[in-house]
């Protein structure tokens, strides 16, 4: 039985992972080829602060089983006939650990990229 942390990652999306470093538009270097992971995907919009104390408006939010570079892009992958769905930039992980740590509860804050 998997941990209660993970257990009810039944969507899927895409990660493209961001390697660390920016481009010329001070713009996060992304892998080309995607990868499919496992979420929860909460689309529902909030506020939060960045590493830099910044105000962010988060989109939506995403329980993941790894870890995440902030920069990086996900997308949730559609179901069949439904809607499209647009393209999200990480701009927050967490990770919470159980009380014994061994656990781990990962979070994501996704905002929708506008112009890409």
């Amino acid at each position: 039985m998997p941990d209660q942390e993970i257990a009810e990652l039944n969507q899927q999306a895409y990660l493209w992972a961001a390697d660390g470093t920016v481009d010329r538009y001070s713009q996060s270097v992304v892998a080309g080829i995607p990868t499919a992971v496992p979420c929860r995907w909460n689309q529902v919009r909030s506020l939060t602060t960045d590493a830099l104390n910044n105000v962010v408006v988060l989109d939506a939010t995403a329980v993941v089983d790894r870890d995440i570079t902030i920069g990086s892009r996900m997308q949730l992958i559609p179901v069949p006939g439904g809607p499209d769905q647009e393209l999200h930039i990480v701009k927050k992980f967490d990770v919470t650990l159980d009380l014994k740590g061994r656990a781990a509860f990962r979070q994501v804050g996704l905002m929708r990229l506008r112009n890409e």
